[in-house]
Protein backbone atom coordinates (compact mmCIF):
# COMPACT_ATOMS: atom_id res chain seq x y z
CA UNK A 1 0.00 0.00 0.00
CA UNK A 2 1.18 3.13 -1.26
CA UNK A 3 1.11 6.32 1.78
CA UNK A 4 1.41 9.54 0.58
CA UNK A 5 4.17 11.89 2.30
CA UNK A 6 6.51 14.55 1.93
CA UNK A 7 10.05 14.07 2.82
CA UNK A 8 13.53 15.74 0.80
CA UNK A 9 15.28 13.12 -0.93
CA UNK A 10 18.76 13.76 -2.87
CA UNK A 11 20.60 11.54 -5.14
CA UNK A 12 24.04 11.76 -7.63
CA UNK A 13 23.02 12.36 -11.31
CA UNK A 14 25.73 12.88 -14.05
CA UNK A 15 27.92 14.31 -11.50
CA UNK A 16 25.76 16.57 -9.97
CA UNK A 17 23.18 16.36 -6.85
CA UNK A 18 19.73 16.43 -7.55
CA UNK A 19 17.27 17.25 -4.71
CA UNK A 20 13.53 16.82 -4.93
CA UNK A 21 10.49 15.34 -3.48
CA UNK A 22 9.44 11.97 -1.58
CA UNK A 23 5.77 12.06 -2.28
CA UNK A 24 4.14 8.21 -1.22
CA UNK A 25 6.63 5.44 0.30
CA UNK A 26 5.52 1.73 0.44
CA UNK A 27 7.63 -1.18 2.34
CA UNK A 28 8.85 -1.78 -1.18
CA UNK A 29 9.82 1.64 -2.37
CA UNK A 30 8.54 5.47 -3.23
CA UNK A 31 8.08 7.50 -6.09
CA UNK A 32 9.81 10.73 -6.57
CA UNK A 33 8.67 14.10 -7.99
CA UNK A 34 11.11 15.12 -10.57
CA UNK A 35 11.31 16.83 -13.79
CA UNK A 36 14.27 15.30 -14.56
CA UNK A 37 13.81 11.24 -13.73
CA UNK A 38 16.42 9.16 -14.27
CA UNK A 39 16.15 5.96 -17.36
CA UNK A 40 14.08 2.72 -16.34
CA UNK A 41 16.74 0.14 -14.74
CA UNK A 42 18.95 3.05 -13.41
CA UNK A 43 20.53 1.67 -10.08
CA UNK A 44 21.60 4.78 -7.51
CA UNK A 45 21.41 5.40 -3.72
CA UNK A 46 18.83 7.69 -2.90
CA UNK A 47 19.39 9.85 0.58
CA UNK A 48 16.10 10.16 1.98
CA UNK A 49 16.09 13.19 4.87
CA UNK A 50 14.12 12.65 7.62
CA UNK A 51 12.99 15.91 9.52
CA UNK A 52 11.92 14.04 12.79
CA UNK A 53 13.69 12.80 14.39
CA UNK A 54 16.22 14.29 12.09
CA UNK A 55 18.46 11.44 10.21
CA UNK A 56 19.37 10.81 6.56
CA UNK A 57 18.71 7.18 5.04
CA UNK A 58 20.78 6.27 2.38
CA UNK A 59 19.41 2.96 0.47
CA UNK A 60 20.04 1.66 -2.75
CA UNK A 61 16.73 1.50 -5.50
CA UNK A 62 15.97 0.80 -8.77
CA UNK A 63 13.97 2.83 -11.41
CA UNK A 64 10.89 1.15 -11.87
CA UNK A 65 8.59 3.27 -13.46
CA UNK A 66 9.39 6.76 -14.77
CA UNK A 67 7.15 9.92 -16.08
CA UNK A 68 3.39 9.67 -14.52
CA UNK A 69 2.86 9.65 -11.02
CA UNK A 70 0.69 7.38 -8.40
CA UNK A 71 -2.30 6.28 -10.06
CA UNK A 72 -1.27 7.61 -13.34
CA UNK A 73 -1.53 11.66 -12.58
CA UNK A 74 0.20 13.07 -15.63
CA UNK A 75 0.53 16.10 -13.32
CA UNK A 76 3.08 14.27 -10.82
CA UNK A 77 6.26 13.78 -13.37
CA UNK A 78 9.31 11.67 -11.68
CA UNK A 79 9.87 8.03 -11.26
CA UNK A 80 9.13 4.77 -9.50
CA UNK A 81 11.72 3.38 -7.08
CA UNK A 82 12.32 -0.05 -5.91
CA UNK A 83 14.03 -0.42 -2.80
CA UNK A 84 16.94 -3.22 -3.57
CA UNK A 85 18.68 -5.38 -0.77
CA UNK A 86 19.35 -3.68 2.43
CA UNK A 87 20.85 -4.00 5.75
CA UNK A 88 18.77 -4.66 9.04
CA UNK A 89 19.17 -1.26 10.15
CA UNK A 90 18.22 0.44 6.89
CA UNK A 91 15.11 -1.92 6.60
CA UNK A 92 14.61 -0.84 10.17
CA UNK A 93 14.60 2.83 9.20
CA UNK A 94 12.31 2.50 6.48
CA UNK A 95 9.60 0.98 8.25
CA UNK A 96 9.50 3.38 10.78
CA UNK A 97 9.31 5.81 7.42
CA UNK A 98 6.36 3.80 6.33
CA UNK A 99 4.87 3.32 9.89
CA UNK A 100 5.62 7.36 10.24
CA UNK A 101 3.67 7.95 7.18
CA UNK A 102 0.56 6.04 7.97
CA UNK A 103 0.23 8.36 10.72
Amino acid sequence: MRVPTRVKVSFKADRELSSCLLTNVSRGGVFVQTDHPLELKSCFTLHIHVESPRRDISVPVEVVSVGVGPNFARNKQGMGLRFLEVSPEIEKQLRELYEGALG
